[in-house]
């Protein structure tokens, strides 16, 4: 099966885009390019994995869409940033939520430890 995305690039229908842009990511963590920093957030971060869904809609993950990603213009508009990650416990576990900009993620990355903490609490108590 063919890779199809990304799509042909057309600068005209995104200069006008009002929200992110995939390099608002490396500006944020301060790794560039985007795609770079989205795999070093993944690989060395908290647990929770940082990947967009783009203007069209369409989704890429990390780690598994990275060659995707790395094919894109630091300029591409982003939808949505999406913070998720799983419990790595043997459960079916799992966080995910969108946010909208770059300074929302952060928030996002905490609410998944709150969310990981009281699931393992909640395993812990289980097991007592």
């Amino acid at each position: 099966m063919r890779d199809e995305y990304p799509p042909e690039y057309d600068h005209d229908n995104h200069t006008n885009w009002p929200g992110s842009r995939l390099g608002d990511y490396s500006k944020l963590i301060g790794i560039s390019p985007a795609a770079e920093a989205l795999r070093a957030t993944d690989k060395y971060g908290s647990g929770a994995t940082v990947s967009v869904r783009f203007s069209d809609g369409t989704a890429l993950y990390v780690p598994d869409d990275l060659h995707r990603i790395r094919k894109l213009r630091e300029d591409e508009p982003v939808l949505a940033w999406i913070v998720h990650g799983i419990a790595w416990d043997g459960t079916d576990w799992e966080f995910g939520v969108e946010v909208k900009t770059v300074e929302e993620i952060a928030a996002a990355h905490e609410d998944f430890a709150a969310a990981l903490a009281e699931h393992q609490a909640l395993m812990k108590e289980e097991e007592e």
